[in-house]
Parts: structure tokens; sequence; C-alpha cells
């Protein structure tokens, strides 16, 4: 029998591919089981009771610490009783988490007796607290009593901490141990996959050579092949011919680049002139056109994913500098080569309306700075990220003094010159990182980041300086002006930037109740 034999070829073909296809089955079977048991080990090592444990055990060292700071504070005068009481409030809650979470699991029995002995005499010391006697000296003698104690049992608590961190990375450890010897088999299991993968791509391979070869044979016997290509070749040309003068004519830039070494097979003009390309050059590819190469990966992609690209955003080279523009890439064959069909629109006239419409909705005409909406629009992921991080940041509100005053003594032209040299002064003064807005009227409002409240006193009090030393001239006369600021700072407690304009501006309120031309802050 012939080694060409369809027959013989259709029984290998059928036994070889049965074989690899029980042996990848095989071999997909011991993966789905390595990839179940590192699922596994995976979920025992994100098991939540362990970070639980651990985090419960350090917010209770702290909360300890902080009890301990606050009756250090009203030993020295800084705090008030109730933040002892409070603080000893949270260390007892501290407690009764512990115990829920089964904590007592994770540490010697010697230690869990001293967080017992310790959780005992948190209920003397708030009884202890909750009577304080009324003469200032008795009530500091108790309180460091208290302290002393204190201080007694924080070595415990330490220890505590320390076993249940110890545990847990025995606990942890064990599991990638066994992660570990999981992710092994799953290697093995993976090479017996890919060995297999191997063997059945040869074997597609040698039926492709195989098919090859009989189309070879056919071929040559198709006597009249030659002369079908022959014609087709001229409709192509003449295709191509009609193609180009259709796209000559075109007054968006077009360009036509062979794929495999990135040749210009046609450019037209209003291209060649927008790019400045007074000679058409041997190859052209996509990267050296956009002004932002790494940009190309991601075009490329999604031309991969699509198959083609319509209005894609990018920014190209000009003869002029960058330029914005809408591209659109189609797949083409042109000699039987794989070729793309390039359509460029400059997109320049577009960008810049949307860039000064943008300007226009986030900036107040008036006094070229953030309008309400940018300012809050701005600010509110600042805030967010500095409660997250703990950042310090500062907030200034302020407006002018009996502005309708000035507008009616001096008409609102002389208003509106007042708001524009205030609006000088604030960008003069503050940082560039500092966020400057005019909330509306003449109400104005300053974001200071990585600024705590006295230092933001301290700004304000200079921005006030100016604002009185402010000389505004006009042709009706003189025009000065003062103006009052309430300052807050950011809190824990805050959840957006709600509670820290709420707070400035009612000390902006204070402010002006005490008589203006002042600065005010919360206690």
């Amino acid at each position: 029998m012939s080694v060409l034999s369809p027959t013989l070829w259709r029984n290998r073909s059928f036994w070889f591919s049965g074989l690899l296809c029980v042996l990848a089955l095989a071999m997909a079977s011991l993966t789905f089981s390595a990839l179940q048991i590192a699922e596994n080990q995976v979920s025992r090592l994100a098991r939540p009771t362990l970070k639980n444990n651990l985090w419960v055990t350090t917010q209770l060292q702290l909360e300890a610490l902080r009890f301990h700071q606050s009756m250090d504070g009203y030993l020295l005068g800084r705090d008030p009783v109730d933040t002892v009481r409070l603080r000893l409030d949270l260390l007892a809650s501290r407690f009764q988490v512990l115990k829920e979470y089964g904590t007592d699991q994770h540490m010697s029995a010697t230690t869990w007796q001293q967080m017992i002995a310790m959780q005992n005499r948190l209920d003397g010391w708030s009884r202890q607290l909750a009577a304080l006697p009324k003469d200032p000296e008795l009530a500091r003698h108790q309180v460091r009593k208290i302290e002393t104690e204190l201080e007694s049992h924080l070595e415990a608590i330490h220890q505590m901490t320390l076993e249940v961190h110890l545990d847990m990375t025995e606990v942890v450890d064990n599991d990638r141990i066994g992660t570990k010897a999981n992710f092994a088999t799953l290697a093995r299991a993976l090479t017996g996959l890919g060995i297999s993968v191997l063997a059945m791509l040869a074997f597609l391979a040698m039926l492709l050579f195989r098919t090859q070869r009989l189309s070879r044979h056919l071929a040559g016997l198709n006597s009249t092949l030659e002369q079908q290509v022959e014609q087709r070749t001229r409709a192509l040309h003449d295709s191509e011919e009609r193609l180009r003068l259709i796209l000559a004519a075109s007054p968006i830039g077009v360009g036509l680049i062979r794929d495999s070494d990135g040749h210009p097979l046609f450019i037209n003009r209003p291209l060649a002139e927008r790019l400045g390309l007074i000679n058409l050059p041997d190859r052209v590819f996509l990267p050296t056109l956009l002004d932002c190469p790494a940009h190309y990966y991601e075009i490329y992609r999604r031309y991969r994913r699509e198959r083609e690209l319509r209005d894609c955003e990018a920014v190209l080279r000009g003869i002029d500098g960058p330029f914005p523009s809408l591209l659109t890439v189609l797949p083409l064959a042109i000699n039987g080569e794989a070729a793309s069909l390039i359509w460029v629109y400059d997109n320049s006239n577009r960008q810049q309306l949307e860039d000064e419409l943008r300007h226009l909705a986030t900036t107040d005409s008036l006094t070229e700075l953030h309008n309400r909406r940018a300012f809050f629009a701005e600010a509110e992921p600042l805030i967010q990220k500095a409660l997250q991080q703990g950042i310090p940041y500062s907030l200034i509100v302020l407006d002018i003094d009996h502005f309708k005053h000035i507008n009616d003594s001096f008409g609102h032209p002389a208003g509106d010159q007042a708001l524009r040299h205030l609006a000088d002064m604030l960008r003069d003064l503050l940082r560039e990182s500092d966020i400057c807005s005019r909330l509306g009227g003449e109400e104005f409002a300053v974001l200071l980041p990585n600024t705590m409240q006295s230092s933001a006193v301290r700004i304000a009090e200079r921005l006030r300086r100016h604002a009185e030393a402010l000389d505004v001239a006009l042709p009706t006369g003189q025009v000065m002006m003062t103006i009052s600021l309430g300052v807050a700072e950011l809190r824990p407690s805050d959840r957006d930037l709600a509670g820290l304009f709420a707070r400035a501006d009612r000390a902006l309120y204070d402010a002006k109740h005490q008589g203006r031309n002042r600065t005010s802050c919360p206690q």
C-alpha cells in the first residue's frame, strides 16, 4: 500500500488522534485535581479569622497605649477626664472582641489568665473613674494609681500580641509548605499536557505537509490555472488604480501601507502636507507617527481584537507640532499581500472646543479661579485619600466684609474689581498645591494639603493682613476692604468633605459674629 494512500492515512489519523485525545483528557483531569488542591490551600491561606485575630490583638495593644496616653494627658492638664473614661470603655470593648474571635487558642494559658485578670480590673478602674473626687489633686492621685496598675499589665499585653503573631506565622508557614507541594504537582501535570500538545501539533504539521504536497500535485494537473491567475491579476490592478484615484481626491488624509515592511504604497496630499512629508519615505510605521509611541500598543491590541479601527483617538506628529486626530485603520489585500488603509481626520478644532468648554464649566469667569462645582469635584477625592492615609488637610472659608456696602457705595464694577484683586492676592500668596475657589458671591474657599490647623490659622492670618492692606483704585475713589476667615482641620471621624466644610463655615460665621476682620477656628 502506498504511503500516500488515503485509506492508510485515515486509519492512522483516527487512532493517533484518539490516543492524543485520551492523553489530553488524562492530563486535563490531573491538572484540574491539582488546581482544586491548590485552590483549597489558597482558601486556607486567605482565612479571614487569621487576619481578624492579628487585627484584634494589635488593636487591643494600641488601645491600651492610647488609654495610658490619655491618663498622661489628664495628669498634664491637656485632656479632660471624659477622654480617659472613653478610652477605658474602648479598651473594655476590645477585650470583648478578643473573646468573640477565640484568640485565646493562639496564646499560652498563663498569658490568657493575665488577660482575664486585666479585664476584671477594668471594671474596678471604671468605677474609680466614675467616682473621682472633686478635688483635682485627689483625682489626679487616683488616676496616677490606675496608670501605675496599667503599666504592670502592658508587658502582658505585649507578650499576648507576640504569641498570637508567632502562632499565626506558624499556621501560615505550614499552609505555604502545602501549597508549594501542590503547585509542584500542578507543574508536572502542565508539563505532561504541554508534551501532549506538542505531539498533537507535530501530527497536525505532518498532515499539513501532506496537504501541501497534494495541493502541488493538483496544481500541476490544472493547465488553465495560470491563465485564471493572470486574469485575476489584471482585474486587481485595475481595481487598485481606481482606488488610488478615489483616495487621491479625498479631502481627508489617507495612506495605504504594506504590513510586512511598512512600505507606503500610497499617501495622498492632505496627509503628506499635515505630517510634513516632502518626499515619500521608504517606510512608515504607526509608532513613528504617534506623538506618544507607548500609545501604539493599546491601539495595536484593539486592532488585533477587532481586526479594524474606527474613529480611534490618537495624537500624531505634524509639521506644526502634535495634533489630535481620529484614526481609522482597515485591513486590505494588495497584490495578495496584507496592507492597511489608514484614514487620518484632523480633530484639532474639536479638541480645542472641548478644552474651551471644559474651562468654562470649571472656572469662575470673573476671578479665573475654580468654581464651586470644580472645587468640590477636585477636593472630594483628595479628602477620601487623606482619610485613608492619615494625611493632614485644612480648609479656609472666607468672604469680604460688608461686600454689599461696597456695591451700593461704589457700584457693582467696583465690587467685581475687589473680587479680582482678592483672587489675585490668593494666587500670589498660596502654594501651587493649594486648591482655591470662588464658591459664589463674595465667598471663597482654600483647601490646604499637608497642613494642620495651627499652620492653616497662620496662613489665614497672613491672607487677612494682606487683604486689609489691599488698595483698590477706582475712578470713583479708593476701596478698602477686610475679610473674615473660618479655619477647620480634617478629622478622622469625617466621612467626606461635607463635615470639614460645615465646621469651616461655622467658624466663618463665628468670625463675623465676633466683629469681622478676624480668623476663627473650632476649639
